[in-house]
């Protein structure tokens, strides 16, 4: 993300299966490392925990 240059001008989505809490401590890393940037969590689908298993979380960056 820093050699993207990732801030202010991008939504970071963090997805997770079932853990809350970790997404949230990302979110607080992610909103220290880069000031201003928009974050956006949201729970897994069923279909995606099934993939990637309970506790799985997943991060997307996009530009505004």
């Amino acid at each position: 993300m820093k050699k993207d240059h990732v801030g202010c001008e991008h939504i970071l989505y963090i997805v997770h299966g079932a853990v809350p809490e970790t997404a949230k401590q990302i979110k607080e890393m992610a909103e220290e490392e880069f000031p201003g940037i928009d974050v956006r969590i949201h729970l897994l689908s069923h279909v995606f925990i099934t993939h990637g298993g309970p506790g799985c979380v997943a991060l997307q960056y996009i530009r505004k």
